[in-house]
């Protein structure tokens, strides 16, 4: 499986094509899992079908991730700064931080969700019901999602691994709520 956590580090390098790339990783764990063919092309015609299908969206999730993100480091970089400490800045670097995270599950979730030929604004809102109804799994995905970048700040040639580990995770969370009845997009 470690295709996959190469296809899909690839396959976000643009920025911008992150979520249809989680999408199609997704799908591909989610065939090899189920014992159904598995193979490079598949995945990238997967690619290009969430691409394709919903290249709004993920221009707007990988703007909002990079928008987020600099915001975070904006406000750590002027809490670091000698002899300027501003009123709440260790409180807004935390928040921001905290919706960077948020955003990141509700995207992994519709990863997870997402099929050939659905549209993107009911997966996006079936992602984001399931990120509040399911707190448990919720929870489960921001650990995978921050478990992998403490893996790749301790060691940075990881980060070719990060994407697929965190489809990995949003798999597995999504199948343990199917195991368990708690299928909150079905």
């Amino acid at each position: 499986m470690l295709v996959v956590c190469l296809a899909v580090a690839v396959l976000c390098v643009p920025v911008v094509t992150a979520l249809a790339a989680f999408a199609a990783g997704c799908r591909h764990l989610n065939r090899f899992i189920d014992h159904e063919a598995t193979s490079l092309p598949l995945l990238a015609r997967d690619f290009w079908l969430a691409w394709t299908q919903g290249w709004g969206w993920a221009w707007s999730a990988g703007a909002s991730v990079l928008v987020l993100v600099g915001a975070a480091d904006l406000a750590l970089l002027l809490n670091q700064a000698p002899g300027f400490r501003p009123p709440g800045g260790a409180l807004a670097a935390a928040l921001t931080a905290a919706v960077v995270v948020l955003v990141l599950v509700v995207m992994m979730w519709a990863a997870a969700v997402w099929e050939p030929g659905s549209r993107w604004r009911e997966v996006a809102a079936v992602a984001a019901r399931q990120a509040l109804v399911d707190w448990p799994g919720s929870g489960l995905v921001a650990t995978g999602l921050l478990v992998s970048a403490v893996l790749v700040w301790m060691l940075p040639v990881l980060v070719i691994l990060g994407p697929g580990l965190w489809c990995f995770a949003v798999v597995a969370t999504d199948r343990r709520d199917r195991r368990t009845g708690q299928d909150g997009h079905s």
